[in-house]
Order: structure tokens, then sequence, then C-alpha cells
């Protein structure tokens, strides 16, 4: 409670700016070169092989993505939520095996044949790649550097608080200090 109550006090310190986090980008581009390939999908999944297909023509049809989510998910929020993100080929849809199998062989804007994996019905439909070697897009990245600079600011206010009270309990004499003997026996007997 009271790192929590640090934090909140200084706020205004572990805050940070899109600036920070491009130029810490820009000063440490080569760690983010990808190392695998990275996929945006769309996936579906129903409790009935009709809603499936149906979904799957109205997406073929030019209907929109959300609207057809809503209409026929069993999830749409997360559904829609996922489809807007790039993830690395090795967890995407790792919960389904059948799925991720498939989007490691399709090509950007197929659809794969619907699937019937732990009774409900899925499909998926890739919407962009990144291959290994090449640099993410920075609008996709500046997020998570902003939120991993304020990990990194929340970390060091905490740690600078603490080391602050150990130094001022010890200039108080407010530490007692025990040989590593005595703690034993004292422990021990």
């Amino acid at each position: 409670m009271l790192i929590e109550h640090v934090i909140a006090q200084n706020q205004h310190e572990i805050e940070v700016s899109r600036d920070e986090a491009q130029n810490y980008y820009q000063t440490h581009r080569q760690q983010f070169l990808l190392d695998e390939k990275y996929i945006r999908f769309r996936h579906l999944t129903t409790n009935t092989r009709t809603a499936a297909e149906n979904a799957n023509r109205e997406i073929m049809s030019g209907q929109e993505w959300e609207e057809v989510v809503d209409r026929y998910s069993v999830d749409p929020e997360l559904q829609l939520r996922h489809s807007t993100q790039l993830w690395p080929i090795s967890i995407a849809a790792s919960d389904l095996p059948p799925v991720n199998q498939q989007l490691r062989i399709m090509g950007i804007t197929e659809r794969s044949p619907i699937i019937f994996f732990r009774s409900q019905y899925h499909w998926v439909q890739l919407m962009e790649e990144r291959t290994e070697g090449e640099y993410p897009d920075l609008e996709w990245l500046i997020p998570q550097i902003e939120q991993w600079l304020k990990l990194e600011k929340t970390r060091r206010l905490t740690n600078a608080y603490l080391r602050n009270l150990y130094l001022q309990a010890e200039s108080n004499n407010e530490i007692d200090l025990i040989n590593v003997n005595e703690l034993e026996s004292l422990i021990y007997h």
C-alpha cells in the first residue's frame, strides 16, 4: 500500500511523453527488429457451422468486419480487439493449434476453411504480415514503449524511496545489525 501511495503522489514523475518514447526507439532501434514473423488476422468463433458459413459469406460480400463479428462471434469484444494487433506467429491463436497451423500457411486476405475444434467453429483471415528482420511500425510500438518507460520510471521511483527510507533509518540508528552466527543461534535454539 505504501508503494501504491508513493506512486499516486508522484504520478507526474512517471508520465512518459510521445517524444520520450520516440527518442527511446531511435536510440535502441536495433533491439526492435522482429525476431520472427508477425501477423494481424481476423478470427471468428461461432457455436454453429451455419453461423460460421454465414459470417464467411458476409465478409466475402463486403460486409464490415465489426458488424459480422458483432452478429456471429461468441466473444465479439475480444475478437475485435485481437484483430487490431500484430501477433508473433508462434503465439497467434496458440491455444487453438489447428487455427495456428492455418495461419502459418495462408496468404494475405485469404480466409481459412471452417475448422471445428473444442466444440466450436472457427475461421481466420490473414490481414497483414511482417517478416522476420523487419522493423515494426512505430505507431504500433509507441504505446508499448511508453508503457515500458513508465514501468521503468515507477521502478526507479519506488527503489529510490525505499533506499531513502533505509538510509534514514540507518542514520537514526533504527536498524539493528546482527552477525550471522548470532542470528543462527537465535533461530535454531
